[in-house]
C-alpha cells in the first residue's frame, strides 16, 4: 500500500523574492483557496468601516502574509510583524502578483467636482519604489538644548508590529493628540542623556516625556517617521470625459488593499 498523503498530490509552488528594505531573500507561495475567504471578510469590514476594521483588516492580511511564507533551509520562518512596514507591503503584494497574476487593476473617479468619470488603472508592482531608503539606517536621534547637555531619542525601525499596533490611529478620520502622541512613542527604543540610557520604559511614561518636550523638539522625531522608507506607486493619466490630468499616488500601507 502506498503512503502517498492525499495533500502530496498537490504540487508546491515556491518563488523567491527579495525585501527592498532589509535586503533579505525569502520564500513564498501563492494563496490558497482557504486564504480567499479571508481576503474577501478583510475587504468587506475595510470598505464598510466597521468598528475596529482597521486592527482587523491588517491582522487578516498579516495571517494570509504569514500563511504564504515558507520556512528556510533550517525550518525558521521570518516573523512578519518584525518586518520593515515598507518589506510587508512589498511581500504582501508580491504574494498577490503570483496568487492573481502579475497586473492588478483598481478604478479610480476623475477628481474634478462635476466629473467623476471611473478609470480602470493598472497596477504592476515592478512600477514601485521605495522612497527615503537612505533612511533606512537612522537609529537615533540628536536634540539639542542651549544650556543643558544633549539628548538622544534611540528609535525603532517602522515594523508591521508598530503599524498594527496603532491601528487605531489609523482607522480615525480625526486624530486625537494623545492617540499621535502614543503613536509617536511607538518608535521610541531608549532615552539617552546625562551619561545615562533609560530603555525597558512602560509606554505611558515615553507619552508624558514626548508631552514634556517643546514643539521644536517634538518636530524632529516626527520629521524622521515623516520620512521612513515606505513603498510607493504613482501614475497620472488624463481623463477621457473632462481632460483633466489625475495624479494617483498610493504610499500608506491600506492604499495597496484596494
Amino acid at each position: 500500500m502506498s503512503n502517498l498523503n492525499l495533500f502530496d498530490l498537490i504540487p508546491k509552488i515556491r518563488y523567491t523574492v527579495e525585501l527592498p528594505v532589509s535586503k533579505k531573500e525569502i520564500e513564498v507561495e501563492p494563496y490558497k483557496h482557504g486564504n480567499v475567504r479571508s481576503i474577501l471578510l478583510l475587504m468587506q469590514d475595510f470598505k464598510q468601516r466597521k468598528q475596529g476594521h482597521m486592527k482587523k483588516a491588517l491582522q487578516s492580511m498579516q495571517k494570509i502574509v504569514e500563511d504564504c511564507i515558507l520556512p528556510d533551509a533550517k525550518g525558521d520562518k521570518i516573523d512578519v510583524k518584525k518586518l520593515h512596514i515598507a518589506d510587508f507591503v512589498y511581500v504582501m503584494n508580491y504574494i498577490k502578483a503570483i496568487s492573481n497574476g502579475e497586473e492588478s487593476s483598481f478604478f479610480f473617479r476623475c477628481d474634478t467636482e462635476n466629473c467623476k468619470q471611473e478609470k480602470k488603472i493598472d497596477f504592476v508592482l515592478d512600477d514601485c519604489e521605495v522612497k527615503n531608503l537612505e533612511n533606512k539606517d537612522i537609529d537615533k536621534i540628536e536634540i539639542e538644548f542651549e544650556n543643558q547637555d544633549n539628548i538622544f531619542l534611540h528609535l525603532k525601525p517602522f515594523t508591521f508590529q508598530i503599524y498594527i499596533d496603532n491601528a487605531r490611529f489609523f482607522g480615525q478620520e480625526f486624530i486625537e493628540g494623545n492617540e499621535a502622541t502614543r503613536y509617536y512613542a511607538s518608535f521610541i527604543d531608549a532615552i539617552e542623556g546625562k551619561g545615562q540610557i533609560f530603555d525597558n520604559m512602560k509606554k505611558d511614561n515615553i507619552v508624558k516625556f514626548l508631552d514634556a518636550l517643546y514643539e521644536c523638539d517634538l518636530k524632529k522625531l516626527i520629521d524622521y517617521i515623516n520620512n521612513v522608507p515606505m513603498l510607493v506607486w504613482e501614475k497620472k493619466y488624463e481623463c477621457e470625459k473632462c481632460g483633466k490630468i489625475n495624479h494617483i499616488k498610493l504610499e500608506h500601507p491600506t492604499d495597496f488593499f484596494v
